[in-house]
């Protein structure tokens, strides 16, 4: 794909995937044979809305003519 993704673009597809998660994780840790742990599951949900209130904050400090700050700035 050429050009940029854009803020709006990249938050719908955490979205996406958030959603996905939340439907199938269930399933993955409480299967017979999980492929997942509680304790994964939980950490991989985090990260991902990490990444998600990243890309929101990003995008409101553009719309708001801030410069973006990313943690370690």
């Amino acid at each position: 794909m050429a050009g940029e993704i854009s803020l709006e673009d990249q938050i719908a597809e955490v979205d996406r995937e958030l959603q996905f998660r939340e439907r199938v994780y269930p399933r993955w840790v409480n299967s017979k044979q999980p492929r997942l742990t509680l304790a994964g599951a939980q950490i991989h949900m985090e990260r991902m809305r990490a990444v998600r209130a990243s890309l929101v904050d990003l995008q409101r400090q553009r719309d708001s003519g801030q410069r973006a700050l990313l943690p370690g700035d």
